[in-house]
């Protein structure tokens, strides 16, 4: 039973990860990390399949190994997250508390990106 739910925390956290890659508030590698640690304790199968994927498997392997991101990570991460939010904020989003939130926030993950060790 408790296999069980870890299989499943882990596969909430796994989707939670891919939905991330699309939307810029959602962070994408701690739930990529919970995901991977989930599944570590759930099903060895599952666990080398994610550590074996080409875009996530280095990612959880520099961090587990290092607590590094890699630089160019830091990079493509950084760029989509302006791309992906400065039409909304700029055409969409009318209320000026609202943009300071998501600016906050958007700022925050940044702050947090690159305040981490970089690996080349």
């Amino acid at each position: 039973m408790r296999r069980g739910f870890l299989l499943c925390l882990g596969w909430l956290f796994f989707a939670l990860a891919v939905i991330g890659v699309a939307l810029p508030l959602v962070p994408t590698t701690p739930f990529l990390l919970l995901a991977a640690y989930f599944f570590s304790q759930s099903s060895d199968r599952v666990h080398q399949m994610l550590m074996n994927n080409t875009y996530f498997g280095p990612v959880i392997s520099d961090w587990h190994t290092n607590h590094v991101i890699r630089l160019k990570t830091k990079c493509i991460a950084s760029v989509l997250m302006l791309i992906m939010i400065s039409y909304p904020l700029i055409y969409m989003i009318n209320n000026y508390w609202v943009k300071g939130f998501v600016i906050s926030i958007i700022l925050a993950v940044l702050g947090f990106i690159w305040s981490k060790p970089s690996a080349i």
